[in-house]
């Protein structure tokens, strides 16, 4: 079977850079190893309860009307309306340390009072800080890796407000330990703060099905149930795709946003271990609290809170199975008028170690485990439920006595659906922001291209297909 392009894989990168090229004319086809689309952004079911995968918040928002905007380019590129995925702002959200607390909403002006209101000495500093930010390109493709530490301590001298703003930087996109790399800090700035946060009244099943919609009716191919195997090299170029049914596919280009590590280990010329430096090592659990009411009637009326139980934040692989120091709590429900779901909802997360699950288990799914493997797993699972209970407390003394369905993942979750090595959530700490590899027709999307969020996974796949594919129309 040949292609103009093959995609591999159908996240939302997946799913955007083919839109993108068949509606340009391309043949392009998507292969998908499950049988729904959405990626580490999908959607999965217990029950009858439809439960989203990873959507805290649309970061980037920006009102209809904005021009030059993340959220805007993308409407433009994919032709849709603003109006269409009816986005709903954030009530607020805070950062929560022991010693201070910031809030923010989609007005920056609310951030910056807070600031200057408990860190006065830091006010200009801060000021400064943020237009320095203003100036900067963070899609400048040849952007120079930084340290975002270095440049933030050069500006902000309290330690304490420096952790404040790396912790929900951090949380939302970060793949080293204890630092990361300036674009991306700046990135993430202007995603939560200078933009903000929304959620689509829709559910993410149906927005995935609006953009699967649009691939389709531009002409684009998808087939579920096609784990690539093998992308056969030859001469500096990727000849063939291979799936494990032992179809072949041909296409001038590839595409994939399985991410650097795992496509590089497809390649037939590269080792079983190839890139293993560059693993990445943040992943986390994630708890899903059903509620037979809504949060804000339990006390809990902030949209999204970031914190740390230590005036010292540290953003790293815990050696244990999870680091309860710091986390977030999310609650759904809490955008617009507050009606988006029919059920009350929260989520909290900690970071996580994948190797520990994976020692407690004996194996990376319990398909391969041991009956007593399962039973620690199960073990510690009902555990750490207790001890997020615990964090939700703090917020909603009484959520325990309204519980309806609750649901744990675990690294090992994030694996086995998504294949990232060590269930890394955000990929490799090493980005190919221009998405060429050392193959001159196989081409990085998405979380290890460099883009931000679910806008900037959408855009990395367009960015990409503009630049590698269309050139004749960019």
């Amino acid at each position: 079977m040949k292609y103009d392009v093959v995609i591999i894989g159908a996240g939302l990168s997946g799913i955007a850079a083919g839109t993108r090229l068949a509606m340009y004319g391309k043949k392009v086809c998507i292969l998908e190893a499950h049988g729904v689309p959405g990626g580490l952004n999908s959607y999965y079911r217990r029950g009858t309860r439809n439960f989203d995968v990873g959507l805290h918040a649309f970061t980037n928002y920006v009102p209809k009307g904005v021009k030059g905007e993340p959220l805007t380019k993308l409407l433009r590129q994919l032709r849709f309306k603003h109006d269409e995925f009816d986005l709903r702002e954030q009530w607020s959200s805070m950062i929560q340390f022991p010693s201070c607390s910031l809030c923010f909403t989609n007005d920056f002006e609310k951030f910056r009072s807070d600031v200057h209101f408990e860190f006065p000495e830091e006010k200009d500093n801060f000021d400064a800080l943020a237009r320095h930010i203003d100036e900067c390109n963070e899609i400048d493709l040849m952007a120079p890796k930084f340290s975002a530490r270095m440049k933030v301590e050069s500006f902000i001298k309290d330690p304490l407000l420096r952790d404040m703003l790396f912790c929900p930087t951090m949380y939302y996109g970060n793949p080293q330990e204890d630092d990361m790399d300036w674009p991306l800090f700046i990135m993430v700035w202007k995603c939560l703060f200078t933009s903000g946060l929304a959620r689509p009244a829709i559910s993410m099943k149906m927005f995935i099905k609006k953009l699967m919609d649009k691939y389709v009716s531009a002409g684009g191919e998808i087939l579920y149930g096609k784990p690539v195997t093998k992308l056969v090299a030859s001469n500096g170029k990727i000849d063939r795709v291979m799936t494990a049914d032992g179809d072949e596919f041909e296409a001038e280009q590839v595409m994939s946003s399985a991410g650097l590590v795992e496509t590089m280990r497809l390649c037939s010329d590269q080792k079983e271990d190839a890139y293993a430096e560059q693993v990445g090592k943040i992943s986390a659990i994630e708890y899903v609290i059903c509620l037979d009411r809504m949060p804000k009637d339990l006390g809990l009326d902030k949209t999204i809170i970031f914190y740390s139980n230590t005036d010292k934040f540290t953003f790293r692989r815990p050696e244990g199975v999870v680091d309860f120091t710091s986390g977030i709590i999310c609650a759904p429900n809490n955008y617009g008028d507050g009606d988006i779901m029919e059920e009350g909802q929260v989520r909290i997360s900690h970071l996580s170690s994948f190797p520990a699950w994976k020692k407690l288990l004996g194996a990376e799914k319990p398909s391969e485990a041991s009956n007593e493997g399962i039973e620690f797993y199960q073990t510690m699972k009902h555990e750490i439920e207790s001890r997020c209970l615990d964090d939700a407390r703090v917020h909603m003394p009484e959520v325990g006595e309204h519980i309806t369905f609750a649901d744990l993942f675990t690294p090992l979750t994030v694996k086995r659906y998504t294949n990232h090595a060590e269930g890394s959530l955000y990929g490799s700490p090493e980005k190919h922001r221009d998405g060429r590899t050392q193959y001159g027709n196989l081409f990085i999307i998405g979380a290890d291209q460099g883009f931000h969020g679910i806008i900037g996974s959408m855009l990395s796949g367009i960015s990409m297909a503009n630049m590698h594919c269309l050139l004749e129309n960019t």
